[in-house]
This record gives structure tokens, C-alpha cells and sequence, in this order.
């Protein structure tokens, strides 16, 4: 496997990276609107300015079921996927995108509602980040 360390290889990896920013808060909105039967309004988006994060989440209660798997997408589309074919492919600048996508993803898979007690049944519904509620 090989990379090069060259500017148009760092270049294309940083864009590639940003790009990748915006995808993955996609794909998180996606699931929960495919999966929990819910429109576009019921998810937002934005970038919590003072740590520099990107995020997305629900207005309204989902399946717990279904916000599990709307952290794990990200993961799997832009972390595991890529590694997998990276690996196929012998593309190293593939390999440390996907290894940084997977990186990124991990706080999601991490995330205390997303693992809550199987009991539970609905996520989302929060008015702010830090608003996540579970409802029994």
C-alpha cells in the first residue's frame, strides 16, 4: 500500500475530509428521517461555533432502535466502508481517510443515549445538545 505525501494529495485529503463533515451529519439525518418516519423539519443541523462542532439531531422522539442506527451509519458509510475498500484497493490516501472517518464516528458509537438500557424506547426529542431525552 502506498501514499504519497505530496500538496495535491494533502490538499484533495483536507477537502475530501470537510466534505466528508457535512455527509456525515447528513447520513445521521437521513436514517432518523427514513427509519423514524419523519420529515426534514423535525431534524436539525448546525455547528456548535465555540468547540467547533458539527452536529445533527431530532425535535422529536424516534425508536431508540432507530437513533442507535443513526449513530452507526457515519461510521459504517464513511469509516468501515472506505477501510474495507481501501484495503481492496491498496489506496493508502483511502486508508487514512477512513481510518479518520471511523475516528470521527466514534463519539456517536460512544454516545450514553445512543447505549442506553435496552428497555427504553424512544430518543431524541431534545431542545438543545445537551437536551437528548429518552422517554419511556
Amino acid at each position: 500500500m502506498e501514499f504519497t505525501l505530496n500538496l495535491l494529495n494533502l490538499l484533495l485529503f483536507w477537502v475530501l475530509v470537510l466534505a466528508s463533515i457535512v455527509v456525515h451529519e447528513l447520513i445521521h439525518g437521513l436514517t432518523w428521517m427514513g427509519l423514524g418516519e419523519k420529515s426534514f423539519s423535525a431534524l436539525k443541523f448546525g455547528v456548535q461555533w465555540k468547540t467547533l462542532t458539527p452536529y445533527a439531531y431530532l425535535k422529536e422522539p424516534v425508536d431508540v432502535k432507530v437513533y442507535r442506527l443513526g449513530g452507526f451509519m457515519p461510521g459504517f458509510v464513511l469509516g468501515l466502508l472506505p477501510f474495507i475498500l481501501s484495503l481492496t484497493l491498496g489506496n493508502g490516501t483511502l486508508l487514512w481517510f477512513s481510518i479518520f472517518q471511523t475516528a470521527a464516528a466514534g463519539g456517536a458509537w460512544l454516545d450514553p443515549v445512543a447505549t442506553a438500557q435496552p428497555q427504553r424506547r424512544n430518543a431524541g426529542g431534545g431542545s438543545s445538545l445537551q437536551g437528548r431525552l429518552l422517554r419511556l
